[in-house]
């Protein structure tokens, strides 16, 4: 089913919907009916043109755009390959070759930058931290392997356009109710990993995923909103419970 989130940002607070890969050519007509204004997808960063963004562009969409990288020969397979990991984004090889597949996806996107759409993308989705856990399926890497991907990803936004805005990797639901819960056996590594990247990383904005109750939300908002660096805010592109 579809997955509605509310993308909490300066000057919107409107809904939207999560449209997973975006190839259902009915979706923008029933996001249109939802009155939605946002929608994420994601994009499996492989060196496939990213044709299912432009009809909800075309269609008055704002979107949130979630990126992993799996080109083939281009990952560092240390904690497995793609084809043992398929949800799963891995580090780049070459710095150079990732950057330019990010400016080959984005570069269509920028004449709907020109007309007032906001873009965000979001580099991966859910990272853990393989060498520490090593059943993660959304990275396949260490968390020093991702915020060296987040910074090149940055770079090759914002060379393109200053008005891409770059999100943080997603925080899962489970892993805030860690960092709540200092008797969890999980508590020191999740918090330690999340201040991590909150503080080092380069992005414009994080995302928290809710999974359980609305009566969770302000206290995990309330943990990342005191651990964000000036200028940063944060949005939710998952919810459900």
């Amino acid at each position: 089913g579809t997955q509605y989130y509310r993308l909490r940002s300066s000057g919107s607070g409107r809904f939207g919907a999560f449209a997973s890969l975006g190839n259902r050519p009915d979706m923008p007509g029933y996001l249109t009916e939802l009155g939605a204004s946002w929608t994420r997808l994601n994009y499996p960063l492989d060196g496939s043109p990213l044709t299912n963004a432009l009809p909800f562009l075309e269609a008055g969409f704002n979107l949130v755009l979630t990126f992993n990288w799996r080109e083939a020969g281009g990952v560092l397979t240390t904690y497995g390959t793609p084809g043992e990991w398929p949800n799963a984004g891995f580090p780049f090889l070459n710095r150079a070759t990732y950057q330019q597949r990010v400016r080959d996806a984005l570069t269509p996107l920028l004449p709907y930058l020109v007309l007032g759409h906001q873009v965000w993308v979001q580099c991966e989705n859910e990272i853990g931290d393989a060498s520490l856990a090593a059943d993660g399926r959304y990275w396949r890497g260490t968390t020093a392997d991702y915020l060296s991907q987040l910074g090149a990803f940055a770079e090759a936004a914002r060379g393109l356009s200053t008005n891409f805005v770059i999100v943080l990797t997603s925080f899962a639901s489970e892993n805030l109710d860690t960092v709540l819960a200092p008797a969890d056996p999980k508590y020191a590594f999740q918090t330690n990993r999340m201040i991590t990247l909150l503080a080092l990383g380069d992005y414009d904005a994080a995302d928290l995923h809710f999974y359980g109750g609305t009566v969770d939300i302000p206290a995990k908002a309330a943990w990342v909103t005191a651990r964000l660096p000036a200028g940063r805010r944060w949005c939710s592109t998952e919810n459900g419970g």
